[in-house]
């Protein structure tokens, strides 16, 4: 059964915030709005839970999942030069996925969302949550509750209605390569990142 909040209705209350923290540490998925489309997420460190997201959204196992973070921290030590904190400085929160090399040497795409209640609720949750976007694949992005609930009702064990979103996905930008390269264009542009980088990318 899925459980289904209105933040237009019951509000960024610490009671809904928890809750949703909870669903998360408890190995729920969930449907929630971030300022560009709805996502599908969950804790990346629970193997069933990412099976069941894969399996949701009816995705390919080769085609990585997101981490989302609240906060930049955890990936300062990822970064490359002051040019790459000076672009996160000003793009994180917002819509920009940048990919990066860990410490084992695989690459992993981050983000910190520009939704002020999913960034709280990252940081209740406690878990290293990892998501994408809310459709199967090969269908349009969600943007707005009533089709998430339409669509994904009885599927996730909670849907957050966040009303309507932008409809526009992040910028997906790979920083694990030199020049970097723009993946996917979105709300940042080629010029920014160019500026902020001062230096040419790709894509």
């Amino acid at each position: 059964m899925t459980e289904y909040v209105d933040l237009n209705l019951s509000g960024w209350s610490r009671e809904v915030l928890d809750n949703a923290g909870e669903v998360l540490a408890g190995g729920g998925v969930i449907l929630f709005p971030t300022e560009t489309v709805y996502g599908l997420g969950g804790d990346g460190k629970n193997p069933a839970v990412v099976e069941r997201i894969y399996r949701i959204k009816k995705r390919s196992g080769d085609k990585p999942l997101v981490r989302l973070i609240a906060d930049q921290a955890e990936v300062m030590p990822l970064l490359s030069g002051e040019g790459q904190v000076r672009l996160l400085d000003k793009y994180w929160p917002g819509p920009l996925t940048v990919i990066l090399r860990t410490d084992g040497g695989k690459t992993r795409g981050y983000r910190i969302p520009g939704h002020d209640f999913i960034r709280r609720m990252i940081e209740a949750s406690g878990v290293k949550m990892v998501a994408t976007s809310a459709n199967r694949s090969g269908e349009p992005a969600i943007t707005d509750g009533v089709t998430a609930r339409r669509e994904f009702g009885g599927r996730v064990d909670l849907i957050i209605d966040g009303g309507t979103v932008s409809g526009t996905a992040s910028t997906v930008l790979d920083l694990s390569v030199s020049p970097p390269r723009i993946l996917r264009e979105g709300p940042v542009t080629k010029v920014e990142i160019e500026d902020c980088l001062g230096g040419k990318v790709e894509g």
